[in-house]
């Protein structure tokens, strides 16, 4: 587990940068819509949408307000036939980490 919400943590706080960073050097010039629910938007932000630990994707955006990203773990953590998921609510000042499936 931790190793998953190490990389979300990670992956929402490149979300941060993307909506500050000015949209000439490719960010989202205080917008996440750049950051849309595909392999592109992901590639924006981590240039995969898969590692090791699991697999990454942006669930939802709200252009100037929010992005939801979500990681499912590789493993069956509590053998419940789920794989560990946590989603992230990246905020342009904050975060919030919600674990769906331990």
């Amino acid at each position: 587990m931790n190793a998953l919400l190490l990389d979300l943590i990670h992956i929402s706080s490149k979300a941060q940068a993307y909506y500050f960073k000015p949209g000439y050097l490719n960010g989202g010039g205080r917008s996440f819509a750049g950051l849309t629910a595909d392999s592109q938007g992901m590639m924006k932000l981590f240039g995969t949408s898969e590692n090791e630990n699991g697999t990454f994707q942006i669930i939802r955006t709200r252009t100037d307000q929010n992005v939801i990203i979500q990681g499912i773990g590789k493993y069956d953590t509590d053998e419940d036939g789920q794989n560990l998921t946590i989603q992230s609510l990246v905020f342009p000042d904050s975060t919030k980490t919600i674990v769906i499936n331990w």
